[in-house]
């Protein structure tokens, strides 16, 4: 099975660094570089989490790419990232306007 396709991926302990969780990042992506820098994120060591919501409402929500290319970042997919993602495909949910949730 590829990555892609793991429904649950299992991360030993970070012995060198820390983690970090955030959630409902929504295309915030450059408040979420000042917040990692407060903290002195170091990427040799440490990890981010994100628990979904990675897009929608802000302005760097096509910055999400770059993000899921890090290899210290690792992301689940929230309700906002579904419903953008199955627009994109041209696949919406049915009876949900995803610009209603703050999608554009």
């Amino acid at each position: 099975m590829t990555p892609g396709n793991v429904r649950v991926r299992r991360f030993q302990l970070n012995a060198n660094g820390r983690d970090f969780a955030v959630g409902d990042i929504h295309g915030h992506f450059g408040r979420l570089d000042v917040s990692l820098a407060a903290v002195k994120f170091s990427p040799e060591k440490d990890r981010l989490f994100s628990v979904g919501d990675l897009v929608d409402r802000g302005p760097d929500s096509a910055d999400v790419l770059k993000w899921l290319e890090r290899p210290w970042f690792h992301a689940i997919c929230g309700n906002h990232d579904l419903m953008t993602w199955r627009r994109a495909m041209g696949n919406p949910i049915p009876n949900v306007d995803h610009r209603v949730h703050g999608g554009g």
